[in-house]
């Protein structure tokens, strides 16, 4: 059954011709359809549909009015009627349509035919229909006023990479261009309804103003946008995006009926499916988006001059995918719209919490001097300060094998790979000018702190293939400590005054990141005048430049102390850089009797023969039976460790301490044959209660003559709960608990234990945690305990075969004559602890 009254044809009406069918059509070309039920795409109820076509004819004739209309017809649309039965003339128009049709609103709020059925939502006053989108008010129709503006939350323009299958609905339903991998342009957009009256939409299950969607299953309003992208005026692309639930949450209509009240306001197009720009092969560059809402003038608005809203679009290029709008580089995962990249960021605070300024002296073939990091040789000005790289991305920073990378260089000084431009450093005045430059490659990148110690980040594993040190996992830091070579900032030529610190990672960008806005960081410093140099008595060893002269370790033997000799007696110079000159060089008289023993009054080497005429009285548990003595003595005020050698004698000895005065007591230490045969002669450390203590050294052989140098040291700079390792084999130890250092020479500053160890000459000593440790752990090795020449560290890259937490490690002994060497035990980071074993031995 139809709805409305029926139409009744008045007995003088006439069927028109096609030829009058078609000149109306000539004169109204205006009018593109004389209903607007039988053009629009969308679905249409079957009632309406037999309505129309039982009296399409008639309207196509009423529209045109047949010629003049009858006089006494009326013109208010509403009151009156065309000389015909029941007919009524459209308000402003020369349309008259017949009785049971309405004069047809279009979306302009002009009259533009007759409908002859109209839904009850669009019927208005006596005699008008409504178009969508329209509300009556006060018998007449009045629309909305729609605006676009940016959205207020997000970006306006992002980007993405899918791949679109072959029988994919979206592909069927026309929203790609081809099937595979495309690259999408997505746009948010809020619109607001400016106008005085509602923009009601309807139920979308039964207003017109809907379409089905079969790709989301739902209802969407079709072609409610439209996007054009440009570049010089050109269209490079362009598409018609349907709306989706146009309501405000909270506002007055809802997604089951849909619409906008004046000064309501909805984000859109929403992200489900057909809601983007396919820009597949567009080239990156700058264009411009111009967007557009109700663009076929659909639905009535009460100005269509205000629906367009243009947005700058820089298109990026791509090798990988687009990735929650952004690119997202080839090799990294992208999941649930992130892309797994590391994020790295310098720690500012850290900065400011270690700045110092220092002095040191460089040789001309320094590596310091030939990677750039200083301006020239001689005595230096140095900013120092702690560098700290946080990687507080989702991805690991994993950038591959060093081999045959552009990433990487080999530097011959160093004898290991640097990182290219990892961190850049510099130094800028007030109108940010550089003053000076410092540059620090990151040629060990490792997992040294956790950014979140409460709950560390796992930690993830490089590449196989590399040095497996030039990575850093996902929410942990890689720390660089003041002192560490080319940690600074060279300032010796900037003028005392204020200036400004800059400290940026990743400068050049070689690394995918995902975000670069944090790679920088500033801090204020005021770096005072270059103060002179104020001569003093040059320290052997220490590769300082102490009496001023532009040269470190002058004056001592050779190259210096970083390569000590034995003592050469009578020239004052101290060759074997224990500080002292021409020690062990005069022997001691009378010390062949345990009643007249040398005094060790300091740590030093010391001398007594070995003659025809000594005696062997004491016997020793540790070997050396029947040879000569000669005797020692000193005294300790408080608890300390004592290493004693006879390594640098001419004759092979054995060596025992006693306790008390005389050689009576108890031994508490005896040696012998320590370092096989590549240094005849013993040495042994001990941490000694106060007292005072004997020392018996004894021929190995009988009838072996000769001089007998002691080393004698007294140590107390590793601290009071610093360990002993008396001899070779397993040592056991705990970091559980340890202190933890202010600062680390190795790495992050973590629970530590150390040890004392004596050290053969020119031998290594092997200690190793491979298998015996279940926490990552770091060693740091020291042939002198407290006047240190060779100082290493060894951690990831000299991780034991088939795992990552024990190290093999070793001593290497280059002082003539043994030393007291060092141990540090400690972990990667500051959670890395626990129970451990080590083994221990000199290697010949």
């Amino acid at each position: 059954m139809l709805r409305g009254r029926a139409l009744e044809l008045p007995s003088t009406a006439r069927a028109p011709t096609m030829r009058a069918l078609l000149r109306c059509a000539q004169r109204r070309r205006d009018t593109a359809r004389f209903t607007p039920l039988l053009d629009r795409p969308h679905p249409v109820t079957m009632k309406k549909l037999v309505r129309t076509l039982l009296i399409g004819t008639l309207l196509a004739a009423a529209a045109c009015g047949d010629g003049e209309p009858p006089s006494g017809s009326a013109g208010d649309g509403g009151s009156g009627n065309g000389g015909v039965s029941g007919s009524v003339r459209c308000p402003g128009s020369d349309i008259v349509c017949p009785g049971g049709a309405r004069c047809q609103i279009d979306a302009e709020g002009k009259p533009s035919g007759c409908a002859a059925a109209c839904d009850e939502a669009r019927a208005c006053g006596d005699a008008a229909c409504c178009s969508p989108g329209a509300a009556c008010v006060r018998g007449g129709c009045k629309a909305a006023d729609l605006v676009l503006g940016p959205p207020e939350r997000g970006e306006p323009v992002t980007f993405a990479t899918v791949r679109v299958d072959e029988d994919a609905c979206e592909l069927l339903h026309g929203c790609f261009g081809a099937s595979g991998r495309r690259a999408l342009m997505r746009f948010h957009v809020s619109l607001e309804n400016a106008g005085d009256v509602p923009l009601d939409l309807g139920v979308p299950s039964e207003s017109d103003v809907f379409e089905p969607n079969f790709c989301e299953d739902s209802y969407v309003v079709p072609r409610f946008f439209r996007a054009r992208l440009r570049q010089g005026g050109a269209v490079v692309a362009e598409a018609e995006l349907d709306g989706r639930c146009v309501a405000m949450p909270g506002g007055q209509y809802g997604c089951d009926a849909q619409g906008l009240g004046p000064g309501e306001h909805v984000e859109q197009p929403g992200t489900l499916a057909c809601n983007a720009l396919d820009v597949t092969g567009v080239p990156a560059g700058l264009y411009e988006i111009e967007i557009t809402v109700n663009p076929n003038r659909t639905l009535a608005e009460a100005r269509f001059d205000n629906n367009t809203i243009v947005l700058p679009v820089d298109y990026p290029a791509c090798d990988g995918a687009i990735c929650g709008g952004a690119c997202c580089p080839s090799g990294h995962a992208c999941e649930a719209g992130v892309c797994i990249v590391p994020d790295l960021r310098p720690d500012r605070q850290r900065i400011v919490d270690t700045i110092r300024f220092s002095y040191q002296t460089f040789p001309r073939d320094a590596c310091e001097l030939m990677e750039r990091c200083v301006g020239g040789p001689g005595r230096r000005h140095l900013l120092e300060f702690e560098g700290r790289v946080e990687n507080a991305g989702p991805g690991h920073l994993d950038p591959g094998p060093e081999f045959n990378s552009p990433l990487f260089e080999y530097a011959q000084c160093h004898q290991h790979f640097h990182f290219l431009d990892f961190t850049d450093y510099r130094l800028v005045d007030a109108e940010g000018e550089v003053v000076s430059l410092g540059h620090k490659q990151a040629f060990c990148l490792v997992d040294m702190e956790p950014l979140d110690p409460s709950s560390p980040a796992p930690r993830g594993y490089p590449t196989s293939g590399g040095m497996g040190c030039n990575f850093l996992s996902a929410g942990w830091a890689d720390t660089y400590d003041v002192g560490t070579p080319c940690q600074w900032v060279d300032v010796t030529d900037v003028p005392e005054g204020d200036y400004t610190l800059r400290v940026t990672v990743n400068p050049v960008g070689a690394i995918a990141e995902q975000a670069i806005e944090n790679n920088v960081v500033e801090v204020p410093v005021h770096v005072p005048a270059f103060a002179p140099c104020e001569p003093e008595p040059e320290i052997c060893g220490d590769a300082v430049d102490q009496d001023c002269d532009g040269l470190p370790d002058d004056g001592c033997e050779g190259e210096g102390c970083a390569s000590p000799v034995p003592e050469v007696c009578g020239n004052a110079v101290d060759e074997n850089c224990n500080g002292v000159a021409d020690d062990g060089c005069a022997p001691i008289p009378g010390a062949d009797s345990c009643e007249t023993p040398g005094e060790l009054a300091g740590s030093m080497d010391y001398a007594a023969e070995i003659t025809a005429g000594n005696t062997s009285g004491v016997a020793l548990p540790c070997g050396g039976g029947g040879g000569g003595e000669v005797f020692f003595r000193f005294t300790l005020p408080s608890d300390e460790v004592v290493y004693l050698g006879t390594l640098a004698s001419d004759v092979d000895t054995a060596l025992a301490v006693l306790e008390g005065d005389g050689c009576g007591g108890p031994p508490v230490g005896c040696a012998a044959s320590s370092c096989g045969d590549a240094a005849p002669g013993a040495h042994l450390a001990a941490r000694l209660r106060a007292g005072t203590y004997t020392v018996v050294v004894k021929a190995a052989h009988p009838e072996a003559l000769g001089t007998v140098r002691l080393r004698f040291q007294r140590a107390s700079c590793l601290g009071e709960r610093a360990g002993v390792i008396s001899g070779s084999g397993l040592i056991s130890g705990d970091t559980t608990g340890a202190p933890i250092p202010p600062s680390s020479l190795c790495g992050a500053s973590s629970p530590e234990q150390t040890f004392y160890v004596p050290v053969c000459p020119g031998m290594s000593t092997v200690v190793s945690s491979c298998g015996l440790t279940d926490f990552p752990m770091t060693i740091k090795t020291a042939d002198d305990a407290c006047n240190p020449i060779n100082i290493e560290c060894f951690g990831p890259l000299s991780a034991c075969a088939g795992e990552r937490e024990g190290v093999n490690s070793r001593i290497y002994g280059a002082r003539p004559g043994g030393s007291l060497g060092a141990i540090t035990v400690k972990g990667r980071t500051p959670v890395d602890f626990g129970p451990y074993q080590l083994f221990v031995a000199p290697f010949q």
